[in-house]
């Protein structure tokens, strides 16, 4: 009885995004119980609601700025806040249309505001979430598990967050509690501001954000890693988790009918790869060669590009090389214009890779965003501009290599995990918007036999082990002569991915032990870890 009458200790609460919507709907509920509660928004303090003033200090900062984190830790340094107890990470924005439609411009924002920015959030501001064994939640959507044709880059941001979010907490267990909350629709600014018209759908019968808050509200107070928010969003976020042949099979079945404009059969073929120098790319690049594929393919490593573009060409194969650092959003743009040459592609395969290994906190952030940026960025840029200058014929494919850590997870390498989570979930809302003329494939490879492999291995003891690139790339050739959409290639490696999907909590523990804790012996015992590579 004595522990029922105990008061309830005030917290204090950051709360990105809270100007509006969830944010602001929490934010003063949270006031209202005695939190103290500091909040972020975009807007000058005169543009906010008369009463926000009255719930706390309040940060005005842009997340699309890289340097936003700095922004938001001096504010609390300077209010004071050396021990966060809770850090709401909700601010978002999001964009209703087309792919091709999309502007390069907003893909960039949603990527930033959406993703980058909570992560450079989480690495500035954790050790004062640690300080107060505090808690970090991380706003999803439920369209983090649907394929969401008209959402599609907003989609791919929800599903890396929740990626980076499941892996953080394998990595951070015992230090700070982890919570990823995902709401349905719900009525707030964003829908308007995205560009969904009442006409498309009826956003006003959304959820009211007070509704919302309340059950984030009762998440935050219980000891849950992960809930929809509402009894229907939960159904259907399980049942996109699920069943995502049934509920993908479906979907395609509403999209219009379009005829091709061209057949495969048409003139030469061709093939463009990312990452084309070395490992899986030159793979790929020999394997559609062999197959009377000319080839042109993009990499930052001029030397060795030219290098495998000579030997396709000794194959008597047309070969392209296009240098670029598809890290740079201008560079990416550079690239579709060298393609406007010739017919369009048959194949795309976005390969290009890089990873960061090592425990999160510890890894540089400049690293983390490289990761972002060409495991994510790039392929979303690419995708769409390709799209939009007619350069991916109208029945060719787009081929995306995520990993295996979609199924099993990634603690050690979070942002990696985070974007080929993804990379994984925009191509699946792709197979939805393409269809019926264009194929999409997304590969879910295990360990290869590559540098980039034996780089960021913790132990290298089983290297031999691992598959070579060369069966890899026949295998992907192979999934695509059979139109798969999803190919995992390798036995053991279908056979870990059932089991885990199945099983995530033993499989993350096990990921723990067999990456991460030896990661982190390794950086103790002062091995090198190594920030920067292409596949």
């Amino acid at each position: 009885m004595a522990a029922a009458n105990t008061p309830r200790v005030p917290r204090t609460v950051f709360i990105t995004g809270a100007t509006g919507g969830i944010g602001l709907a929490l934010a003063r509920r949270l006031h209202e119980r005695g939190d103290r509660v500091l909040l972020h928004g975009r807007r000058s303090f005169a543009g906010l609601p008369d009463d926000v003033a009255a719930l706390g200090p309040y940060c005005q900062a842009d997340l699309t700025d890289p340097s936003c984190h700095e922004t938001v830790a001096g504010f609390l340094g300077a209010h004071g806040v050396e021990a966060l107890d809770v850090l709401v990470l909700n601010a978002a924005t999001g964009y209703y249309g087309s792919v091709a439609e999309q502007p390069p411009d907003s893909i960039v924002e949603a990527i930033q505001t959406n993703l980058a920015a909570p992560i450079s959030l989480t690495h500035a501001l954790l050790p004062r979430v640690e300080r107060a064994g505090g808690r970090i939640c991380f706003l999803s959507s439920i369209v983090s598990s649907l394929p969401s044709r008209n959402l599609a880059v907003y989609a791919a941001t929800k599903a890396a967050l929740e990626g980076f979010a499941r892996n953080l907490r394998v990595e951070t267990r015992g230090r700070v509690n982890v919570q990823i909350a995902r709401p349905g629709p719900t009525h707030t600014g964003m829908h308007e501001k995205a560009g969904l018209t009442r006409e498309q759908m009826d956003w006003e019968r959304f959820t009211p954000a007070g509704v919302a808050a309340a059950r984030l509200e009762r998440l935050l107070d219980s000891g849950s890693r992960a809930r929809a928010l509402g009894v229907g969003n939960q159904l259907l976020w399980t049942a996109g988790r699920a069943f995502p042949r049934l509920i993908d099979g479906a979907m395609r079945r509403r999209v219009a009918v379009r005829a091709a404009s061209a057949s495969a059969g048409d003139g030469p073929r061709r093939c463009f790869v990312t990452g084309v120098a070395d490992g899986i790319g030159r793979a790929l690049a020999h394997r559609f060669a062999r197959a009377g594929y000319g080839v042109a393919g993009a990499d930052i490593d001029a030397e060795k590009g030219e290098r495998v573009m000579a030997e396709l060409r000794d194959m008597g194969v047309e070969a392209e090389f296009i240098h670029a650092d598809l890290r740079d959003p201008g560079c990416v743009e550079r690239t579709i214009a060298s393609l406007a040459n010739g017919p369009p592609m048959d194949v795309i395969v976005h390969n290009a890779g890089v990873s960061a290994a090592g425990a999160f906190w510890k890894i540089p952030l400049e690293d983390q965003n490289s990761v972002l940026a060409l495991n994510l960025q790039a392929p979303l840029l690419l995708t769409a501009g390709l799209i939009r200058e007619g350069r991916v014929k109208e029945d060719g494919a787009l081929i995306f290599i995520a990993s295996l850590s979609c199924y099993v997870g990634y603690p050690g390498a979070t942002v990696y995990a985070a974007a080929k989570d993804g990379l994984a979930a925009y191509a699946r809302a792709l197979s939805i918007a393409l269809a019926p003329g264009r194929h999409v494939m997304t590969v879910y490879p295990g360990p290869v036999r590559t540098a980039h492999a034996e780089r960021y291995s913790p132990d290298n003891s089983r290297a031999h082990r691992r598959m070579a690139p060369e069966t890899l790339a026949s295998s992907i050739f192979n999934g695509l002569a059979r139109k798969r959409r999803v190919l995992v290639p390798g036995a053991t490696n279908r056979c870990v991915a059932a089991l885990a999907h199945c099983w995530p909590g033993p499989f993350e523990r096990m990921m723990r032990r067999t990456l991460f804790d030896k990661l982190a012996a390794s950086a103790e015992s002062g091995g090198s870890q190594e920030h920067d590579s292409e596949e």
